[in-house]
């Protein structure tokens, strides 16, 4: 147990980004003193409060050095600089978002923990009420703008991925029917003089399964366009006429001959 309250920031992350911003348009990445990192933030002259504001900042990572020879570090160069939407920025908030130690005070399983438990946390190692209830604030406030900005990105990523291969539920249907799902590397296939060659594949053309009928004997099925439900079943029905025909004894020299006289 401690007297009081451990150290940890005095702003939340998103207050923390948008001053090292204002910081940031003011001084660049000179290495500067301390009031002059903090006249743009509206102080003008070093006491409890601003100290507090550079405290909060350095506890993020977003600024570095000492005394009088400050500077934004690379996490706040890119969060005053990136696109919000940038793998760049997303990186820079969630290491910024880890670096304070009194954050580490919280796990996974206190994502969904209310404030009341997460204050009894804090004050049964040593945290005063009043010193648990801002630092509980400041957390959530944190973890819930990291939390937002990695949802957006999923998002996007989901899109992305729908917009480069449409869904069809068909194409798993005719993955059961034809042995294992989606093999990603096709087999090579023999051709008549028994050296194995990779089929060639158009530009738009994908390969919609492949895999092993035999110990001597591989498929590989290539499709262009939308393949739906209707496309699989005329691509099934097509195969059933082709197991007749293959099934059908081949002819023999017989045959053939009784062929041409019934010609004649």
């Amino acid at each position: 147990m401690v007297d009081r309250s451990p150290n940890f920031p005095s702003m939340a992350l998103g207050e923390a980004v948008d001053a090292v911003k204002r910081v940031y348009s003011a001084e660049g990445r000179a290495k500067a003193p301390r009031l002059s990192f903090v006249k743009p933030l509206g102080y003008t002259t070093m006491n409890g409060r601003s100290l507090r504001v550079l405290g909060a900042l350095k506890a993020y990572g977003l600024i570095e050095g000492r005394g009088d020879e400050l500077r934004i570090s690379e996490e706040g160069f890119i969060l005053a600089n990136a696109p919000p939407d940038s793998s760049e920025y997303r990186e820079a908030l969630l290491a910024s978002f880890r670096a304070p130690s009194a954050f580490q005070l919280f796990d996974e399983d206190d994502a969904a923990a209310s404030a009341e438990t997460l204050k009894w946390k804090l004050q049964k190692v040593g945290f005063q009420a009043d010193g648990a209830d801002r630092l509980v604030r400041v957390y959530r406030e944190s973890r819930e703008l990291v939390n937002a900005t990695k949802g957006a990105y999923s998002d996007e990523e989901a899109a992305d991925e729908e917009a480069e291969v449409p869904p069809s539920p068909a194409v798993d249907h005719f993955a059961g029917l034809f042995g294992p799902k989606r093999v990603e590397q096709p087999k090579a296939v023999p051709q008549s003089g028994g050296s194995p060659q990779e089929l060639g594949m158009g530009q738009h053309e994908r390969v919609l399964q492949s895999g092993m009928l035999s110990k001597t004997a591989s498929f590989r099925v290539i499709v262009s366009g939308q393949v739906g439900v209707s496309e699989i079943d005329r691509l099934v029905r097509k195969l059933e006429m082709d197991k007749e025909i293959l099934a059908d004894p081949e002819p023999t020299e017989f045959d053939a001959l009784m062929t041409d006289d019934q010609g004649d």
